[in-house]
């Protein structure tokens, strides 16, 4: 019976000074983000912002990058998104398709490919986010993609393949961001 008392006693406790986890049902976010893009190729650093909404678990948003004078991607992305923790900390999880814009070469490290190029990707990501107050997130990403450009050739200097017709790849983006969120 004591027992039983003293576990009543230190659920009680537990809860009533346990601050609740922020399960937003739904929500409306947009962050500011620096970071830097590996192709395989070389490292570009870059700046960029993301506008988003999330539904229990849906997630989708747009991604702008500016990689360079005239080099920029952008996509706009539809997924699943988990975010773990309390309210202060929260671990990010998530993962979705969508479509991909390239402008002047940004994601193939070849600076003679100018022009807009559109296509697929898959993202998948993992992150972390600080609550500096009830609407602002600091945070840290790692997104790792895979994406598909229909109608280019991808022949590289010495290659022994022959045209075909798309270029594939894959990068990883690592960014800070700083986010405003709005949910219920």
């Amino acid at each position: 019976m004591k027992k039983l008392v003293i576990a009543a006693l230190a659920a009680i406790v537990i809860t009533f000074s346990a601050r609740g986890a922020d399960a937003k049902v739904a929500a409306l976010y947009a962050s500011g983000q620096g970071g830097v893009q590996q192709n395989g190729v070389e490292n570009m650093p870059g700046v960029g912002f993301e506008l988003g909404a999330r539904l229990l678990i849906f997630d989708g948003y747009i991604d702008f990058m500016n990689l360079g004078q005239k080099e920029s991607v952008t996509r706009g992305v539809l997924g699943l998104r988990a975010g773990i923790g309390s309210r202060d900390l929260r671990l990010v999880l998530r993962a979705g398709v969508g479509g991909i814009r390239d402008e002047n070469g940004a994601l193939a490290g070849n600076w003679a490919i100018s022009g807009t190029r559109t296509g697929g990707v898959a993202r998948a990501g993992i992150g972390m986010d600080v609550q500096l107050d009830p609407l602002f997130y600091l945070g840290f990403m790692v997104d790792a993609e895979a994406f598909i450009f229909p109608g280019w050739n991808n022949i590289g200097a010495g290659s022994t393949k022959g045209p075909c017709s798309c270029q594939e790849g894959t990068d990883v983006f690592a960014t800070f961001k700083l986010t405003f969120e709005l949910g219920i």
